[in-house]
Parts: structure tokens; sequence; C-alpha cells
């Protein structure tokens, strides 16, 4: 295994173990750290793919404890804010994007 690989195991361990025991905060985390390694566009594309597997096995883990009408109330509306914001982040111009996040954060 090679170092590199090592060290995103690793830190895909931690973010994991931060999800688990806070359940959020996983990326604030894995992609600092992973970009020390890989461009970002491969820690973002590396790690979106753990988190779902992150968030089902904690999600799934009793479902008979979720309330129903919590999930029917927020499931369309998670599939509605995915696919807008796949939209705007394919079709955006970069300068926008960019301008956007910079007033997220600041805001």
């Amino acid at each position: 295994m090679a170092p590199d690989t090592a060290a995103l195991a690793g830190i895909g361990f931690l973010g994991a173990l931060i999800f688990g025991i806070t359940g959020f905060g996983s990326s604030l985390i894995t992609i600092p750290l992973a970009t020390h390694l890989v461009p970002l566009e491969f820690a973002l594309a590396l790690f979106a793919l753990m988190d779902p597997r992150s968030a089902f096995s904690v999600g799934l883990e009793n479902p008979r404890n979720a309330v129903r009408a919590e999930w029917r109330r927020l499931v369309p509306l998670i599939l509605v804010g995915t696919a807008l914001g796949v939209t705007l982040l394919v079709n955006l111009p970069r300068a926008a994007g960019i301008f956007l996040l910079g007033v997220f954060v600041v805001s």
C-alpha cells in the first residue's frame, strides 16, 4: 500500500469517527487534511463517496427508531436540494461559484 493511500485511509477513518461521534463534520476533517496529499477535486470525489456510506451505516443502525413523518418531509426536500445544487455547480461559471462560496463563508 502506498504511503498516500495509507494516509488517506487514516484520514477517512478519522472522518468516519468524527461523524460517528457527532453526526456531522466528517468533511470538515477529511477534505482539508486530504488536500495536503491529493488534489482538491480527487479528495472531494473520494470523500463524497465515503460520506453517504457513513451516513447510511449510522442512520440505518436501528430503523425502527426513525420517525416516518420526518422522513416523508425530509427526503423529497433532500432530493430537490441535491438536484438543484448539482445543477448549479455544473452550470454556474467558476468565478460566480467561488464568489457565492465566499459570500456563504463570510456570512
